[in-house]
């Protein structure tokens, strides 16, 4: 089951940056990379930390001052909790993964220490020189 939520997450998330054109799908993988060397480090629920590191830009725009943009959050967050109830997700596993993908920029507080793993997880992705290559290569391209 987790495995499966895990692997479903990953196929949505790829079809939505399709759609939506950002983000960079190498960004995201290194987000999950360290999301996973996190959650072992922890000891909490990896299925959990890598579910909402796959939704938390499941709605998104390449535009950087939208509307979308700035509340990406919140916008891929309705959308991944209809998600989740469509696969009957329990209620407890939606919440926290619904925190997570809604505290990842600040907005919120983080209930969880999921929360915390996915939200330092995702801001790797910036302080690594790697992550920061793909990322303004990512902002040439927009």
């Amino acid at each position: 089951m987790n495995d499966d939520r895990v692997r479903l997450s990953k196929e949505l998330m790829r079809e939505q940056a399709m759609k939506n054109k950002a983000p960079s799908w190498l960004l995201i993988e290194l987000a999950v990379s360290k999301g996973k060397e996190l959650s072992m480090k922890y000891n909490v629920d990896e299925s959990l930390v890598l579910s909402s590191l796959y939704l938390a830009h499941t709605v998104f725009d390449p535009g950087w001052k939208g509307e979308i943009q700035h509340n990406h959050t919140t916008l891929s967050s309705t959308f991944a909790k209809k998600y989740l109830d469509e696969r009957s997700v329990d209620h407890e596993r939606q919440d926290i993964i619904l925190n997570a993908i809604q505290a990842h920029h600040n907005a919120i507080p983080c209930q969880t220490k999921v929360a915390e793993v996915m939200k330092n997880a995702e801001c790797f992705k910036f302080v690594s020189v790697e992550g920061s290559l793909i990322w303004l290569h990512a902002l040439g391209l927009r």
